[in-house]
C-alpha cells in the first residue's frame, strides 16, 4: 500500500514476508502491537520510516501453542493475549511483574518481542526472563536459531543477544516466537533495595523439599543496567540445606557487590544476603 509519504507492505504469511526480504532487502520491520508506549516531547509526534514491512498479517505470528513444558508465544501476541490463553501455565510471578511495569492499555498493545526490538525492558522482567530461561526464535530465510537472553556471568560484560540495548539482529532477520517454560520453577521473588541514585533489583526461584535446596537461581541489577548471573554460585547452594547455605549465600553476595562495581560495600553486601536467606527460609517454613 502506498501513501503520500511512503510505502506499507503487508505480507499474509512467512512466506510472503521472506519474499518481501528478499525484494525489498533492508527495510524495517514494524508492528502495531510490537512496542512499548512511546515517551514522546511535548508538540512532537512519533515518525515510521518511509517504507516498512507490517507484521501485523503475519498469521505464523499470532499464535500461541502449549505443551506440558513451555508455552509458544508469538511475536505479534500481546502480553494481555497471552495472559488470556495461557496465564495459567506461567510463573505468577512473570504476570504481575508484567502488570506492575505497565499500564492495562499498554499491556493491551504491547508484545513481549516488542520489548526486544525496542530495547525497552524494565529491569525486573528483563532479571525474570532471563531467570525462567526464556528464548527467542530467529528466522532468516531457511534458516533459524534460538536466542535466550543471557545475563553476563564473567567479569568482562558480554550478553549475548542484546547490543547497545537493543536485539542483535542481522538483516532480514525476523522474531518468530518466545518461549517461556511452563510454571515449574517453585516459587519466585524479587526484591528491590534502594541506593539512593539507583536501584538494586533481585530475581531468585528455588524449590525447596525438606529443607533441600534445588533449582536455586539468582539474577540482579542496578535499574536499567547490565544483569548479572553467576551458575557456579548458584550450584554451589544448589544441593545444600537451608542451614547449611550461609557460608555460600555470602560469597554470592559479596561477588554481586563486586560485579556491580560497588567497591567492599559492606552495607549492600548484607542487604544482598539478607534478601536471599530470608527467601530460603520463608520458602522452607511454608513447605514450598
Amino acid at each position: 500500500m502506498h501513501g503520500k509519504e511512503g510505502k506499507i507492505s503487508f505480507p499474509a504469511t512467512l512466506y510472503e514476508l521472506h519474499g518481501l526480504i528478499k525484494t525489498e532487502g533492508t527495510v524495517p520491520f514494524f508492528s502495531g502491537r510490537m512496542y512499548p508506549e512511546r515517551e514522546s516531547l511535548p508538540g512532537t509526534e512519533y515518525q515510521l520510516p518511509p517504507e516498512i514491512i507490517s507484521l501485523d498479517e503475519v498469521e505464523e505470528l499470532k499464535r500461541i501453542s502449549r505443551s506440558e513444558t513451555y508455552i509458544d508465544c508469538g511475536s505479534t501476541v500481546s502480553f494481555s493475549a497471552l495472559f488470556n490463553k495461557a496465564g495459567h501455565l506461567l510463573p505468577p510471578l512473570l504476570i504481575s511483574t508484567v502488570k506492575e511495569s505497565f499500564n492495562p492499555a499498554v499491556i493491551g498493545l504491547t508484545t513481549p518481542a516488542g520489548l526486544l526490538y525496542s530495547g525497552r525492558i524494565p529491569t525486573p522482567l528483563s532479571l525474570l526472563l532471563n531467570l525462567f530461561e526464556v528464548s527467542y526464535e530467529v528466522r532468516r530465510l531457511r534458516m533459524h536459531r534460538w536466542k535466550g537472553i543471557r545475563a553476563a556471568n564473567i567479569w568482562i560484560y558480554h550478553n549475548q543477544l542484546f547490543k547497545n540495548g537493543q536485539i542483535a539482529l542481522d538483516a532480514g532477520d525476523v522474531v518468530l516466537r518466545m518461549r517461556i517454560p511452563a510454571n515449574n520453577w517453585g516459587q519466585a521473588r524479587i526484591r528491590r533495595i534502594g541506593l539512593g541514585r539507583d536501584d538494586l533489583h533481585i530475581a531468585m526461584t528455588a524449590d525447596i523439599s525438606r529443607s533441600y535446596i534445588t533449582n536455586f537461581r539468582f539474577s540482579y541489577a542496578l535499574g536499567g543496567g547490565e544483569f548479572f548471573r553467576d551458575r557456579e554460585r548458584e550450584a554451589h547452594i544448589t544441593g545444600r540445606t537451608v542451614s547449611g547455605s550461609g557460608k555460600e549465600v555470602e560469597n554470592l553476595a559479596r561477588e554481586a557487590v563486586q560485579k556491580l562495581g560497588l567497591g567492599d560495600d559492606d552495607r549492600i553486601g548484607r542487604a544482598i544476603y539478607k534478601c536471599v536467606r530470608n527467601f530460603l527460609y520463608q520458602k522452607s517454613e511454608t513447605g514450598a
